[in-house]
């Protein structure tokens, strides 16, 4: 018996279904990465005198989306007006995923938000539940209009009084404005970057603070925000434990690795060495910042000493907190680790920390990323030594962990490494920076499913095994 075709209603009712939202996710990057590479490899998005190829394009399409930073041309001289503006708007969209914008205008024009777009949202900040995202979009768009806003006006002031045109220095502003807060590191001042500004107070404390915004996360500032009013209105609700772990964990490892780096560096003359001693702290504070979200450069990063590379390395991986502009692992993931570790020497039965208790699920999750984290590190750098052969395996191996430390992390601080890549070796550190971007978040979006899809209602007896 032959089944009816669906009416022309049906029809219109099945393709308005909204995909699934790692479909979704995937489907926006790869789109946006493909508009972007298409825009690049334009004839007049290249400055004057220069042709770029397509391969170039797509890598710096690529950086540019997943908010890395890392290029294979220089972005200050390689591009030209028309295509310093791709990029900022690529960055943009990068750094505060298509998602956010996605759910803010099904919001604005009141269509339905499924069940399926909720998840999306809660994936790309990884959020515990799904209550108040759409209130949370709306913080997200509000906050970072107004950071970038503020900081765009504060940049082109000090780029203007730098002796810059006041034209140029309005673009250098709202553009480094973005690339900071998205956590991209992308500058277009010059050929060396920041490192002409490396004792310039006003533009590093700035840089800095924009970075310390978009890597702490979204919902820890709205957790500020909302704790701020309502002590306001006389009511005082204690901050969540996220947020608390978000800003010990970000301010432990901001303060351990600057005194690291300074304490590597202070002698080295092609860093530290040359500056004055307060302008050494402040380099070793931004080196800091910087390495945990954001590729902004101080210091000529190929003149680094080995162990300040390996240190760079971990803390590049490690990256920013939860839900945040920023990549890799995460500061809470690695905080909630070492709670669990603690705990077990201290021979507690729970995992708890600042007066709450941290689920047995939570730690397995934490696990979870910095096990596929770290393999994808190894593999990356196995694949990379295999492809360009053994001279990697010499005094260029501290600078490959480097460059695909940042690749992964996003975080974009490059030795010159890239540059120096075989097709194949760019390709992996490309799948890198994609996984550093989109990995954690799948798989965050993976262990969030329905236990019952999973069986896990079904429970297995226990039985002890030596571990140690």
């Amino acid at each position: 018996m032959l089944k009816a075709r669906p009416d022309f209603f049906t029809r219109l009712k099945w393709a308005r279904r909204r995909p699934h939202p790692l479909a979704l996710l995937l489907l926006s990057f790869m789109l946006l990465i493909i508009l972007g590479t298409l825009l690049l490899a334009l004839p007049w998005s290249h400055a004057p005198g220069r042709s770029i190829g397509l391969a170039d394009a797509l890598f710096t399409a690529a950086s540019a989306i997943c908010v890395t930073g890392l290029m294979t041309v220089p972005a200050a001289s390689a591009w030209s007006v028309f295509g310093k503006i791709v990029l900022l708007l690529l960055i943009q969209a990068g750094g505060l995923s298509v998602i956010t914008y996605y759910i803010y205008f099904l919001a604005q024009f009141h269509q339905k938000i499924t069940y399926h777009d909720h998840l999306a949202i809660q994936a790309v900040f990884n959020l515990t539940d799904l209550n108040g995202l759409v209130r949370l979009v709306r913080f997200v768009l509000r906050f970072s209009l107004i950071m970038e806003g503020a900081a765009a006006v504060i940049m082109t002031v000090i780029f203007a009084f730098e002796g810059v045109s006041w034209a140029r220095a309005l673009f250098y502003g709202v553009f480094h404005a973005v690339s900071a807060f998205c956590s991209a590191g992308v500058d277009i001042i010059g050929d060396r970057g920041l490192e002409n500004y490396v004792g310039h107070y006003p533009l590093n404390v700035t840089v800095m603070l924009l970075l310390l915004a978009g890597g702490l996360g979204f919902t820890v500032w709205q957790d500020i925000w909302q704790n701020f009013s309502q002590l306001r209105s006389g009511y005082r609700k204690p901050l969540q434990l996220q947020t608390r772990l978000a800003l010990w964990s970000q301010g432990c490892m901001t303060v351990l690795a600057a005194l690291l780096f300074y304490l590597n560096e202070s002698e080295n003359s092609l860093t530290l060495g040359q500056l004055p001693p307060a302008q050494k702290w402040l380099a070793a504070i931004f080196q800091a910042v910087s390495s945990g979200s954001a590729g902004f450069a101080s210091l000529p990063q190929a003149s680094l000493n080995v162990s300040t590379k390996i240190i760079s390395s971990v803390i590049m991986l490690i990256g920013g907190a939860p839900g945040s502009t920023a990549g890799g692992i995460k500061t809470v993931t690695v905080a909630v680790v070492w709670i669990a570790v603690f705990s077990t020497f201290t021979g507690r039965r729970q995992i708890h920390a600042l007066g709450k208790a941290i689920s047995t699920r939570t730690l397995m999750r934490a696990l979870a990323v910095i096990h596929m984290m770290v393999l994808i590190w190894f593999i990356s750098v196995a694949l990379i030594i295999l492809a360009e052969g053994r001279w990697l395996l010499g005094s260029a191996l501290p600078d490959l962990l480097y460059e695909t430390a940042s690749a992964l992390g996003t975080v974009g601080l490059t030795t010159g490494l890239t540059t120096r890549l075989g097709r194949f070796a760019r390709l992996v550190i490309l799948a890198d920076m994609f996984i550093g971007r989109i990995g954690p978040i799948a798989l965050v979006m993976a262990m969030t499913q329905p236990a019952a899809s999973r069986n896990e209602r079904i429970e297995y007896p226990t039985e002890n095994i030596m571990i140690g």
